[in-house]
């Protein structure tokens, strides 16, 4: 396993830092694709292998939910699917997906149903985001918060114990990769509960009577830009700005230690990611709560290859399009991921991040 010492070494040869040529060979235009495009400057997975479907019921780790399944949920009915796709590195090289997505139907033996997106970032991405998947359902139901009915604190509790967990172990190298963690859980008659740490996306999609869509956002997006955020940041030791290059700012402003240009984490909160949760950055999640009415007709998490070059809006109008013309959750997954990555060869050529879709149809009763 690499040494922090090496690991800044790789992060200056990605970026054409002190340690590295001035541009590394690259032209500032393939810079700032990079600047755009990696959620953490310092880590890249890649393979030239295919994406291979598992033949999982409840969960993925790294493949897509070969169909459709059925929950039913009080007042709701939950036809669902989950599509992924890893992206391409510079050069067109399928890269490895460090994308994970979750569902546990009757959760912790109850009438629950729990769902999420997990992305996962730097050289370690995948096996954190893997863990969390694997590591998490166990911290929720094992808590006294969960036992005793209270969700809400069952989410405040579980996702950083998770994450402290994942730093304690010594397995996995998070120095500098992390994951992000969008989920849910599904209860009662109709309600929902999100939990969201990082910049995936959980959405409810709204149809009128009259076919217009709208959307829900049950997660709002971690940004060091966000004013308390930043202020945590920097209140911690930190900085946010965007990496430089010649003096000149490329892409979207990052969570770097005071003086020193690591780690470049595009989030203000995560999964993993120690050095920068030395400066601020934090897995406490942010929670919103919703009844759905029967005017809900799609949940949806997804990871931010999809939303990257489509709002969240067209997205549910994608689904709505092709629910209409008969397409199942998981036919319509596979679509929405194909017209990301679509998306993305138009914008970056290339370069394409894992694109990852949960795709469930609602049907509430009143």
């Amino acid at each position: 396993m690499e040494d922090l010492e090496a690991r800044k070494q790789r992060l200056a040869e990605l970026t054409g830092g002190d340690k590295a040529s001035p541009s590394g060979g690259r032209s500032k235009a393939d810079l700032a694709r990079r600047r755009r495009r990696l959620s953490q400057t310092a880590g890249l997975q890649t393979t030239q292998s295919r994406e291979k479907e598992v033949s999982v019921a409840t969960s993925g780790t790294g493949g897509s939910l070969p169909t459709d399944r059925t929950y039913n949920l009080g007042k709701v009915t939950i036809c669902y699917s989950c599509s992924t796709h890893p992206g391409n590195d510079p050069g067109g090289m399928q890269k490895t997906n460090q994308d994970s997505w979750l569902v546990r139907e009757n959760f912790g033996e109850k009438n629950m149903i729990l769902m999420g997106v997990y992305d996962g970032h730097g050289y370690e991405g995948e096996k954190i985001s893997r863990t969390v998947v694997s590591k998490l359902p166990g911290f929720m139901t094992e808590s006294k918060e969960f036992i005793t009915g209270n969700l809400r604190d069952c989410f405040k509790y579980a996702l950083p114990a998770c994450n402290k967990s994942l730093k304690n172990s010594g397995v996995i190298e998070c120095s500098l990769s992390g994951s992000t963690a969008v989920q849910a859980l599904l209860y009662g008659d109709k309600s929902v509960l999100c939990a969201n740490v990082g910049d995936s996306r959980a959405i409810v999609g709204v149809v009128e009577s009259n076919g217009k869509t709208s959307v829900v956002e049950l997660s709002h997006d971690h940004k060091p830009t966000n004013p308390e955020e930043q202020e945590r940041i920097e209140s911690s030791g930190g900085r946010v700005e965007p990496y430089m290059y010649e003096g000149e700012a490329i892409g979207p402003p990052r969570v770097w230690l005071r003086d020193e240009d690591t780690p470049g984490l595009c989030m203000s909160r995560s999964i993993g990611d120690s050095i920068a949760a030395s400066v601020g950055v934090i897995a406490d999640p942010d929670l919103v709560e919703h009844e759905f009415s029967p005017q809900d007709k799609y949940l949806v998490f997804m990871s931010d290859g999809i939303f990257e070059f489509i709002s969240n809006e067209e997205v549910i109008e994608f689904i709505h399009k092709h629910a209409q013309q008969g397409l199942s959750p998981r036919e319509v997954g596979k679509r929405l991921v194909k017209e990301a990555r679509k998306k993305w060869q138009e914008e970056e050529e290339d370069v394409i991040d894992d694109c990852t879709a949960l795709v469930a149809y609602l049907t509430v009763e009143a």
